[in-house]
């Protein structure tokens, strides 16, 4: 009878170094689920604002685009009378000075279509609609009401759960913003091309002072 209870006891006292062991590893699983949710929220977060910063840079360029050409077409009746008046000035006759209208306007033009196709909504997987997320939670419920032991239920393995489902509107947004990038830096460097291309002749210059 001694013996038992001395058993009793040695089962106890091991009971209890187990289950502050046990409890400390619920904390840490809780702890990586609640961390895995705030990253996985964050990284959609941060792509989601890219994709409004390089929308409000389209609309920078669009208002680029919109004040050099009205800059370009301004002075063009006035460069072109005197230019016909000038003829005996090869510098200064039309022809070199529609060639320099047109290398300057066709930049410009081709930035605003690549523009506005940069600023189209393309096709990106969202979630699925809330009656097929009530389904997949009701699912579960019922496979825990049922006694499954299959899989382990807690906070980290639904973190994993919820980021493989922002997994695929992620790569989305990821992708799009990275297409719309791409066309926003070539429609830069054909505004700065039609802009020298300007610059480095003084015809303009020349209507003002006209």
């Amino acid at each position: 009878m001694k013996l038992d209870v001395e058993q009793m006891e040695d089962n106890q006292n091991r009971n209890n170094k187990n289950q502050p062991r046990h409890s400390k590893d619920v904390e840490q699983t809780e702890l990586l689920g609640s961390f895995l949710i705030t990253l996985s929220d964050k990284a959609l977060e941060m792509e989601m604002q890219r994709g409004n910063g390089l929308e409000r840079l389209a609309a920078h360029l669009l208002t680029c685009i919109t004040i050099l050409s009205a800059v370009y077409l301004t002075p063009a009746s006035s460069l072109f009378e005197y230019s016909y008046k000038s003829q005996s000035i090869p510098s200064l006759s039309p022809t070199p000075l529609a060639w320099l209208y047109f290398l300057s306007l066709a930049p410009l033009l081709i930035a605003l279509l690549i523009t506005l196709s940069s600023l189209y909504k393309r096709k990106v997987l969202v979630f699925s609609s809330p009656r097929m997320q009530q389904d997949y939670v009701s699912e579960i419920k019922q496979r825990l009401e049922s006694g499954f032991t299959g899989d382990t239920f807690n906070r980290f393995s639904m973190a994993c759960a919820y980021s493989s489902a922002l997994e695929d509107h992620y790569c989305g947004v990821h992708a799009k913003n990275d297409k719309m990038w791409s066309r926003l830096k070539i429609a830069m460097f054909l505004i700065m091309t039609s802009y020298l291309m300007q610059a480095s002749d003084g015809r303009l210059h020349l209507a003002f002072a006209y």
